[in-house]
């Protein structure tokens, strides 16, 4: 994804989208052709900063957005999710009447290069590590900031972070 959160660190957001970018420029230098196409997705809006709702831009692509995602209003210009996809280019209507941009059954497999910028991978001594599942997210008004802080909390007093 495209888009970061407040203190995302130097490497969240955009740097999966060039990891992919440059795993695919990797595969045809080696020469290789994968047995299926490969697709490098760009995907905006899937941290849930502006709209108090996460992975809009994947569930737009499959047309999973929750019944009145449309009507959400950007924390900062008051449009709606509706008029801030139409005015990048994109189809809302399409959108409501649950059209998927994409055909989920033509997706063989999907993979998000994510930087972690917590401690965990520093404490175990690991430079690198794969994900076998992603936690959600939990966002409750005034819960949500405590969390945060709690955690931002952890990672400067253990010296990780991003």
């Amino acid at each position: 994804h495209l888009d970061s959160i407040v203190q995302g660190g130097n490497f969240d957001g955009a740097a999966g989208g060039i990891a992919g970018i440059a795993a695919v420029a990797a595969l045809r230098a080696a020469g290789i052709t994968p047995r299926r196409d490969v697709e490098v997705l760009a995907l905006r809006c899937e941290e849930a900063v502006w709209f108090g709702l996460g992975l809009i831009g994947s569930r737009c692509m499959l047309a999973r957005l929750p019944q009145g995602a449309l009507e959400l209003r950007h924390a900062r210009t008051g449009k709606t999710l509706a008029e801030s996809i139409a005015l990048a280019g994109g189809d809302p209507e399409q959108l409501q009447q649950g059209k998927p941009l994409r055909d989920p059954a033509g997706i063989g497999a999907y993979l998000e290069i994510h930087i972690e910028q917590a401690p965990q991978l520093i404490e175990a001594g690991m430079p690198v590590a794969i994900c076998l599942a992603n936690p959600g997210n939990l966002r409750v008004d005034d819960a949500w900031i405590d969390v945060m802080v709690y955690i931002y909390e952890v990672i400067i007093s253990n010296g990780g972070g991003g």
